[in-house]
């Protein structure tokens, strides 16, 4: 059973999970945005997690330190696999500046003033130091199919 937080950022992909035909329900969980327990060696339960963050989002909470400071520290303490989900097209320029659409043809800063090589040691960090494993999708098609994928693995 796929646990969703129901606060805004996760409680989105409620529907569609539950729409694809995996058990899914809404809860309020303490860390993370999306917890099951899988099958670990052996047949062991393994607590699952996942951050679910907008590339924006993840931009800004690597500013303010809630991520590297709060949620990656109690990830780690509530479970035995955690994974960083980041949805969003990861664009930029050749200064190495991160970059958004803001129409068909326009690209714009992204808020937060992060580099790609910031972004990328920062996630390396989190990785290596922090037991959050980092993973990036495109867009919310994509993200779906990728917690599809987790869960089923478990």
């Amino acid at each position: 059973m796929l646990l969703i937080d129901s606060r805004a950022g996760s409680r989105e992909l409620l529907v569609p999970l539950v729409n694809m035909g995996l058990p899914a329900e809404e809860t309020i969980l303490a860390f993370g945005d999306i917890a099951f327990i899988g099958r670990g060696e052996g047949g062991r339960p393994v607590d699952i997690g996942v951050e679910f963050k907008q590339l924006g989002e993840c931009v800004a909470s690597f500013r303010t330190n809630r991520l590297q400071g709060h949620q990656a520290p109690g990830m780690r303490a509530t479970y035995d696999f955690s994974w960083l989900l980041i949805e969003g097209e990861l664009l930029y320029n050749k200064r190495g500046q991160l970059l958004r659409r803001a129409g068909r043809r326009e690209l714009k800063r992204l808020p937060g003033q992060l580099t790609i090589n910031e972004l990328n040691k920062r996630l390396l960090g989190l990785h290596l130091r922090g037991g959050l494993n980092p993973w990036n999708t495109q867009n919310r098609v994509c993200t779906l199919k990728w917690i599809e994928a987790l869960y089923r693995s478990w």
